[in-house]
């Protein structure tokens, strides 16, 4: 299959604003160029080894990367995309920059995503590393590789970050863990890499239970997940005691009534996925299940909520 490139050029503050319209659109993922990433991550790291200082010249400007696929929708897509823009220019009265190119074959599609995707550090100690860069870790630090192909974003997304940095405030050590919606399998390593006994991963998509069983070999945590196709309900028949769940936030609240049966008592979940005008609705559906809820995080305009199973 071919790809549609699409590129903005917008300035940083309307980051959210772009973002917001891409995901309109069936798409797989989202490259963001920010020089403001460099420039946090250089702070804990005065001699950088990995990355290029020429490639983040810092800017007020990010660039904003998708693909659409070239197939029947795509025309209307692309009228939808353009007009969302203009409404944005005309609201804010801020000119973007839209480049769209419809040439890009599959395994240019792919290959896209390294020219971007650069070692990052996530939460205190997490650095998400693809697998054709070199890092060297420092103390403390815990090495996730990914290679996110082509079904999946690079691992850095504000949700999945919330989700990190929540498990890295949970003693996981011998700990049974269940990632709903696994995706390229990062969560599930993060656990892993923290001490987690087992991890039982789900997802409805073929390609997410390929990528997590991949990943987890590039981890070498293989032998302590076990990795399922289908429905939550289906395919889990234990208890966990830690759940994490990065699902758009209308899927999680209709999935906690079925989540709240595979959670132990005392058990931790962990959601995220949530943009903040629905958080309530998944607040108020955790404590129909009989959840307290115990932290809530945002990074931007996304909410991660920590809550415990209260007793039934």
């Amino acid at each position: 299959m071919d790809w549609t490139e699409i590129e903005v050029v917008v300035k940083n503050q309307f980051e959210d604003n772009i973002v917001g319209i891409l995901y309109l659109f069936d798409i797989d993922g989202i490259n963001i160029k920010d020089s403001r990433d460099y420039e946090e991550f250089a702070k804990d790291k005065p001699y950088w080894v990995v990355l290029d200082e020429d490639d983040f010249e810092k800017s007020e400007y990010i660039t904003v990367k998708t693909y659409l696929k070239n197939d029947d929708e795509l025309e209307d897509n692309l009228k939808v995309l353009q007009d969302r823009i203009s409404e944005f220019e005309k609201e804010y009265n801020e000119k973007v920059i839209l480049k769209i190119d419809s040439k890009i074959k599959t395994e240019d599609w792919a290959n896209e995503w390294k020219k971007y995707y650069k070692p990052t550090k996530v939460g205190k100690n997490f650095i998400i590393k693809p697998t054709w860069e070199e890092y060297n870790l420092s103390e403390n630090e815990v090495m996730i590789e990914l290679d996110p192909g082509m079904a999946f974003g690079t691992g850095t997304h504000e949700t999945t970050a919330l989700c990190l940095e929540a498990l890295e405030k949970i003693d996981l050590k011998d700990k049974t863990v269940f990632d709903i919606g696994s995706g390229s399998g990062i969560l599930s390593v993060g656990a892993l890499k923290l001490g987690a006994k087992q991890v039982e991963a789900v997802d409805i998509d073929i390609l997410g239970v390929e990528a997590t069983l991949d990943n987890a070999k590039l981890n070498k945590v293989e032998d302590r997940i076990i990795v399922h196709h289908g429905d939550l309900c289906e395919k889990l028949t234990s208890k966990a005691d830690v759940i994490v769940a990065n699902i758009l936030a209308h899927i999680l609240v209709k999935l906690l009534d079925d989540i709240s049966k595979f959670i132990k008592t005392d058990g931790i979940f962990i959601g995220s996925g949530i943009i903040e005008e629905k958080y309530l609705d998944v607040e108020n559906a955790l404590l129909k299940n009989n959840f307290e809820i115990l932290e809530v995080n945002r990074n931007k305009d996304w909410v991660c909520v920590i809550a415990r199973r209260k007793n039934a």
